[in-house]
Formats: C-alpha cells, structure tokens, sequence
C-alpha cells in the first residue's frame, strides 16, 4: 500500500499529505468543540477494541482500493500519470517530434514527355503542446498546438529546395449533450504545374493554404442538430498564377436521429461557394446547394462509415448554363477480423475543379484498400483508386489511376517506419494532360 501511494502523490506530495490531514484535523467539529470546552468533551470511543479493529480494516481497504483503481486507470491510459496534479509540469504537456522521408520519383512534374527524375530528402521537425487526453478519447476536452516545417532537399535539382512551415490548432470541448470541435491550420505547399493548369510547364508552383473547421452537436435523448462550417483559402504565389488564388467556404447543418449510441440517420443541407478571389475573370466563381439523406456510425457489427445521396444545384457566375445532377458518398470501413480491414470509398457528382481553365467538372470517384496486420507492430496496405473527370467547358475528359503497396513498422511507441511503392497514371483526351509516375519511398518517424 505504502508502494501505491508514494507513486500515486509522487515526489514531494509527502508535504502536501500532511497538510491536508493537518487541515482536516484543525476543521473537524471534535477538534474545536474539544478546544473550546476541554473540560466536558474527551476523545473517547465507545466502541469496543474488537469493533475499532474491524472498523480500521475496512478503512484501509478502502484507501487501497482506491489507490489500485487510480493505478489501474493510469496503466490503460484513461488519466495520464500526472492526473493527480492539478497543474502537471509544463515538460509533461511538450512532445517534439521528427520525421525523416527519402523518396524516389520518376516524374516530379507530373508531365508525359521530358520527365524528369529526381532523389528527395525530407525531414519534418516539430513540436506539439498538448493539454488534455493524448489519444484525443472522445469525450475528453482537448488543445493541441502543433508547429513544424517540412524541409525538401533534391538531389539533382537543388534550385527546387524549399523550406514549407506549418502551424496547427486543435480544440475539442465538451461531454454529454454537447460537443464542440475548431480546427485551424497554416501551411506553405507546392504543386505540379500541371496540377493546376491543364498542358502546364514542368516545374512548381508555390502557394499557402490556411483552413479553418468548425463542428457543433447538441442531442437531446435521440434527436440532435449538427452544423459544419469550413473555410479554405488557396493564395499562389505572384511568380506563376496569382490568379489561381482561391476561396472556398461550406456551411452543412444536419438534423440527426440516433437509434443506438453509435448509429445516426440524417438529413443534410449544405450551402457554399467558390471564388477566385485574384482573377478579373469571374467565370470560374460559383455557388451551389446540396440536399442529403444518410447514415454514419457503426452501420452493422462489422461496418462503420458514413453512406448518403441527395442532389446538388451548382451555379457558374459567368456561365449562363448550370448543373443538377445526383451526388452520393460512401466511405466504409469493414473489420472483418482482428487482423483484416477493408476501406471503401465511392462518391459521384459535381466536383471541385483543380483546373483553372476548365471547369464544370463532373466525376466519380472510387477506392479500395486493403489493411493486413501480421502482427502487433507490421502492418500491409495494398490498395487502388480511382478518378474520372469530365469538363463540360472545354469538352477533356480524364482518367486517373494510382496503386500503392505499403508495409508500417512500429519498432517502438515512439518509432515508426515504413516502406511505400505507388504507382500513378492519368489518360485524358488532351495528350499534353496525361502522365504516368512511380514513385518509392522510405520513412522514419519519432515522437515524444
């Protein structure tokens, strides 16, 4: 017991015992009327020795009872070892970080003729400030900052080195009824030219992404309201398109009703806009509604994800012509044992363009994987997806392919590596817009 509690008050909680007892002590009702009549009142038990010893031994039992459960929720990870401070050491709440990549790609430019090949380092420095459960359990109130950079280092090509910083907030509060979640990011990116503009030149453009999430929940027994709202701002850097720079906004409220404590029938409205805020060329800014019906949570026993359909309405500022078409998501996750998982993913309607100069983009999307676990710490992912994109502007029609194998190692908690080959292929009827690429890579991640 003595081992329980010195581990439970840690070091220099002796003092603070103590004093607490000490307290307790002086307040107690005996305490003071025995100071003010000393003469009537006497510390005298009018149990027998038999029945103190019971009582006495029953109370121990009890305090050690108390500190094994304390130890317990420790050791599963419910409260961290600290809990029991009300203010744990600012080193506690610290967890730096570091991640290591060296990938080898065949077609950096994402281009069909004059590929170029190059050898990359990446290193990813970091550090996270974290006050509330580490695990993010839910239910638990949460802050999380997060600062990083990615540095890029090309072995051939070093004009295309680039330091790429990154800043992250997230919040989680609230138990019961009510839940609320913000979500903010900053992060400097690059792409392919030929991402972001149909027959691009082969080199890089630069830009900074900043986005903000918000989710509010309020249930009351089995009916809720839930509102999604999301920010994205896209601003490219002067040296190639400017004008790519782009906003994007969505607000989604929901109405909910929850037949067990982790499935959820809805019905959905989503309202948002694109706008590109740098171009004197209006026609690629529009607007759109989307109507939803679906389920999300565990579907089945063996089934978790979220599955919906509605219509969508989407209007072009400087088109006269508009879309309606049937939009559907499903993203599935299906545990068919300790060891196997299968992912899938389908969705169908109008899509965001990436392409500035070509847009009303109509497509479908699909992906498959597949999660292996050969153990506790090697794990296997072979998966593929799939793209289909159709612009009725310019008339191109794409079709996009990727395959990936990829083997996670976790040597330790804190280490993590991995092993990854993917493949990606892309046919479109404008030959300057189609590619192939292979691109291997290796990791190394630690966190403390």
């Amino acid at each position: 017991m003595t081992k329980s509690i010195n581990r439970v008050i840690g070091g220099g909680g002796i003092n603070k015992l103590v004093l607490f007892f000490s307290f307790l002590l002086v307040s107690s009702p005996p305490f003071v009327f025995a100071q003010l009549n000393p003469a009537q009142y006497q510390f005298i038990s009018p149990q027998s020795t038999k029945e103190q010893a019971i009582q006495q031994a029953l109370y121990e039992q009890e305090v050690l009872a108390a500190f094994q459960k304390v130890e317990a929720m420790q050791m599963a990870g419910v409260i961290p070892s600290g809990a029991q401070e009300r203010f744990p050491p600012l080193v506690s709440l610290i967890h730096p970080y570091a991640g290591w990549d060296v990938v080898y790609d065949d077609n950096i430019y994402l281009t069909d003729s004059n590929r170029k090949t190059d050898l990359i380092n990446i290193l990813r420095p970091g550090v996270k400030l974290i006050f509330g459960d580490i695990q993010a359990t839910k239910g638990m109130n949460r802050i999380e900052l997060d600062a990083g950079a990615n540095l890029f280092s090309f072995y051939s090509r070093d004009g295309n080195n680039r330091q790429e910083p990154y800043g992250y907030f997230f919040s989680q509060f609230g138990k019961g009824r009510h839940k609320l979640t913000l979500n903010q990011s900053f992060a400097k990116n690059h792409s392919p030219v030929s991402a972001i503009t149909i027959g691009g030149s082969g080199k890089f453009i630069n830009y900074k992404d900043s986005t903000t999430k918000f989710f509010w929940e309020s249930n009351y027994n089995r009916v809720g309201v839930e509102i999604f709202c999301t920010r994205v701002y896209d601003e490219y850097e002067k040296e190639y398109k400017a004008g790519s720079t782009i906003e994007q906004q969505m607000y989604a409220p929901n109405i909910f009703f929850q037949p067990s404590p982790k499935t959820k029938f809805f019905v959905g409205y989503n309202y948002g806009w694109a706008d590109y805020v740098k171009n004197t060329n209006k026609t690629n800014n529009n607007h759109y509604e989307r109507y939803w019906v679906g389920a999300k949570g565990e579907l089945t026993n063996k089934i978790a994800g979220i599955i919906k359909a509605g219509i969508e309405n989407r209007i072009y500022k400087g088109l006269s012509s508009q879309l309606n078409v049937i939009s559907a998501a499903m993203d599935l996750t299906y545990s068919h044992s300790p060891k196997t998982a299968f992912t899938l993913k389908l969705s169908q309607g109008n899509k965001d363009s990436s392409y500035v100069n070509s847009v009303l983009d109509k497509g479908q999307d699909a992906s498959v994987h597949a999660i292996y676990k050969f153990s506790r710490t090697l794990s296997l992912n072979l998966g593929t997806d799939f793209s289909r994109d159709k612009y009725d502007q310019s008339g191109t029609k794409s079709y996009s392919y990727n395959y990936i194998t990829r083997f996670d190692y976790s040597y330790q908690k804190w280490l993590k590596m991995y092993l990854s080959y993917r493949y990606r292929n892309k046919d479109s009827n404008s030959p300057s817009d189609e590619y192939t690429d292979n691109i291997y890579s290796f990791g190394a991640a630690v966190i403390f």
